[in-house]
């Protein structure tokens, strides 16, 4: 288990946050799975990593394809949609994210995203 330390700082506000166990999921685009996380009480979601393409063989594949190893870096995107959330809902594929992709898309894309649930104490500044 990893644990790393994270500070989220807004326009507004802050949340100091400490002792974060990321946590890791795996979504079939060939299958249309969805991208389903949430997080319990009063955490909220931070994505750390989120690969989109074909990384290795896994539960999306019938057999192993012969284009292993590529992948696209869409934190970006699954930041946007997720983090700062209790629940992340996103249907995979979809058209942002099939926009960033770099590999052939004949056989088994898949997105992997590692992400913490997270609790915190949130100051409000005003200036």
């Amino acid at each position: 288990m990893c644990f790393n330390s994270v500070l989220i700082i807004c326009d507004c506000a802050f949340v100091a946050l400490l002792h974060i166990a990321a946590t890791m999921t795996e979504v079939c685009a060939n299958k249309f799975e969805p991208l389903d996380i949430s997080c319990g009480g009063a955490e909220v979601i931070v994505t750390t990593s989120a690969w989109f393409g074909r990384m290795r063989f896994n539960k999306c594949f019938d057999s192993e394809p012969g284009d292993m190893g590529c992948k696209t870096d869409v934190l970006h995107l699954v930041d946007k949609w997720c983090s700062g959330r209790r629940e992340c809902h996103q249907q995979v594929p979809n058209r942002e994210i099939m926009t960033e992709n770099q590999c052939s898309t004949d056989y088994g894309l898949y997105l992997e995203v590692d992400y913490t649930c997270v609790s915190g104490i949130l100051y409000y500044i005003s200036w």
